[in-house]
C-alpha cells in the first residue's frame, strides 16, 4: 500500500466574499467530493488517484474546515447554496456528488433543493 499518496495542489475560490480551498484533477465527467466533520478533503487521498483516472474530480474544503473560511451560518441549506454558487462560478453544469458524514447532509439538501428548483 502506498502511504505517500498526495493530493494535488490546493486552489482557492472566493464565493460571496468567502474564501474556500479545493482540489482539482483528472478529466471526464465531473465528480464533486464533500468531506465530513471534523475532517478535510485529505480523507479522499486514497481514492483520489483512481477517481482522477476516470473523472474530473473536485474536492471542496467545506466552509469553516481545513483552509476554508466559515460562512455566517453553517446550516445545511446555507452550505448547499454555497456549493451551488461554487459550481456556478466554476461553470460546472453537470456533476456527480459524492459525500461522507456531514457532507452527505449537505449533498441531500443540495439534491432536494435542486429538485425543487427544477420543478418550477
Amino acid at each position: 500500500m502506498n502511504l505517500s499518496i498526495e493530493m494535488p495542489d490546493a486552489k482557492e475560490a472566493v464565493i460571496g466574499g468567502i474564501a474556500v480551498n479545493y482540489y482539482e484533477g483528472g478529466s471526464g465527467s465531473t465528480i464533486i467530493l464533500l468531506h465530513g466533520w471534523p475532517q478535510t478533503s485529505y480523507i479522499w487521498r486514497k481514492v483520489w488517484p483512481e477517481l482522477q483516472k476516470h473523472y474530473h474530480v473536485i474536492a471542496i474544503e467545506m466552509p469553516g474546515l481545513g483552509n476554508s473560511n466559515a460562512l455566517p451560518s453553517a446550516d445545511t441549506l446555507s452550505v448547499s447554496n454555497f456549493i451551488r454558487q461554487f459550481c456556478e462560478q466554476l461553470k460546472i453544469k453537470s456533476f456527480h456528488l459524492l459525500a461522507h458524514d456531514i457532507g452527505a447532509w449537505v449533498a441531500v439538501t443540495f439534491a432536494r433543493n435542486l429538485n425543487i428548483c427544477s420543478n418550477h
